[in-house]
């Protein structure tokens, strides 16, 4: 055998102890294939203070290798506990994980991995002694049955293989019933999805975890333009097979896009490369607040907006999410701080009407009115336009507004929105509904010297809005959005 000479103590051992060492540690890095090591970097890399974690992972990256070796370095690394590695169902996960694991393990000291006589388990001795109790178990099971009678010792990790082949009941059930509740007495218990996507659009994993994961910024792309082991005439051939670069398959299989099904998102015609984007408030707008507020049962969401009137443009400046059940002394607050030193408008509120007359104004003094309900649909519509026509502009800190208008659906009869745990009851969208159709479309350049007490050839200009009094400018409420359209 070779020898290496490691540079931190100068002197020359085996190669094959320098694997054992590397084995004993659970530092499996050697393990892995050149293109790996950035999934691998993420993985090391997990912020902590989430529990689910996404990594979007194009075909031909060797993904569910990268998993097993993270599963056994983690098995490695943590005594007494449990790893697991979950798939569509227990005998194809099975299928996919014992090769590897056979593959993998061979450089492994002799009694550190054993695979029981189970066939979905596998046991790590730390010490090489099969008669120690603290060991560490890597089991495998899948999604369509409850983990809970395969394991015994406290869930460390998750690992998820291929959400693709899973079912969307199973995949709810999995999720909310078994793995997360798994995950309890762990001190950094994490459920980690190293996937492609799934073929359906309205798939929870893409309607629910995936909003959720970029709302905390806990998720990973790799495409297959970020694989550095295949060449171009490789490349060619992956998207030929598949279809062709503009083909469903090949950009869900190898470019981890999301391809939305129109008959099911509430904006068919958004697109983030067009409706979102850094831009200059116009000198001289209408600013406007508009809150869905949730209650106890769903999120609210406040944005602040306005028309702009030159570009005919929808401007969704700035928003603020809230969870159900958030105290209205909570809400205000923070909406204040939203609205900083800009002169507002008007603010609407769908809310009922004596949380908007009684709670907001006379106990916090935060004026406001009911937005006008007419037709859903064509209030939907018209948002929807404003995005396809490109008259409409989110700024990228609006995260909750974006994950929204990319991922919002309807519900199955299509009479109205759908509900979830990342978007609550597509509370961004009627937000944004309420927010477009209601604001001003008035000329404010001519209505300052009126309305806002703007004197042109002194550039003074008096506060819009009195929120302590409740008053706007002098004016009654009554005459509050006097300029709406």
């Amino acid at each position: 055998m070779g020898e290496i000479l490691l540079p931190s103590n100068d002197i020359f051992i085996h190669h094959d102890d320098m694997i054992s060492a590397l084995w004993m540690r659970g530092d499996l890095e050697f393990l892995l294939w050149p293109q790996q090591i950035p999934i691998w970097d993420q993985l090391q890399n997990l912020p902590k203070n989430v529990v689910e974690f996404v990594v979007l992972c194009a075909r031909q990256f060797g993904k569910s290798v990268v998993g097993v070796i993270y599963a056994l370095s983690e098995a490695i690394k943590h005594r007494d506990c449990c790893i697991l590695i979950m798939g569509p169902d227990t005998k194809q996960t099975i299928d996919i994980v014992a090769p590897k694991m056979r593959m993998l393990t061979r450089t492994a000291p002799l009694g550190l991995i054993k695979r029981m006589k189970s066939n979905n388990r596998y046991h790590v001795y730390h010490d090489l002694n099969s008669k120690a109790s603290d060991y560490t178990e890597i089991v495998i099971g899948g999604m369509n049955e409850n983990s809970s009678s395969q394991r015994g010792k406290t869930v460390h990790k998750i690992l998820v293989e291929e959400i693709v082949d899973v079912a969307e009941d199973n995949f709810i059930t999995s999720v909310r019933s078994d793995l997360g509740p798994a995950l309890t007495h762990s001190r950094d218990g994490k459920i980690v999805y190293l996937t492609t996507l799934p073929k359906y659009p309205n798939h929870p994993f893409i309607t629910i975890t995936i909003p959720n994961a970029e709302l905390k910024g806990a998720i990973a792309r790799f495409t297959i333009d970020d694989n550095i082991a295949l060449d171009q005439e490789q490349k060619d051939k992956c998207a030929e097979l598949s279809g062709g670069i503009n083909s469903t398959d090949y950009k869900r299989e190898f470019l981890c896009e999301i391809v939305r099904d129109k008959t099911v998102v509430c904006l068919p015609d958004f697109d983030v490369r067009h409706n979102v984007a850094k831009f200059e408030l116009p000198l001289e707008k209408f600013m406007s607040v508009t809150i869905d507020w949730g209650g106890v049962r769903d999120k609210t969401c406040a944005m602040l907006h306005c028309y702009d009137y030159i570009s005919d443009l929808d401007l969704i400046w700035d928003e603020r999410v809230f969870e159900p059940n958030t105290a209205t002394s909570a809400i205000v607050a923070e909406c204040r701080r939203m609205e900083g030193t800009h002169r507002i408008f008007a603010r609407y509120v769908d809310a009922p009407p004596q949380l908007v007359t009684v709670d907001l104004l006379q106990d916090h003094g935060y004026a406001a009115q009911l937005p006008e309900k007419l037709d859903w649909r064509a209030s939907l519509n018209t948002l929807n336009v404003r995005f396809a026509r490109k008259k409409a502009l989110i700024h990228p800190r609006c995260v909750f507004l974006i994950v929204s208008a990319e991922s919002a659906i309807l519900n199955k009869n299509k009479t109205d929105f759908d509900r979830n745990i990342a978007l609550g009851h597509m509370d961004g969208i009627a937000a944004m509904m309420y927010g477009i159709r209601m604001q001003t479309h008035e000329n404010p350049y001519s209505a300052m010297d009126d309305f806002m007490g703007v004197d042109v050839s002194s550039g003074i200009k008096r506060d819009h809005i009195d929120t302590q009094s409740g008053q706007q400018g002098g004016i009654p409420l009554k005459a509050f959005g006097r300029f709406r359209s």
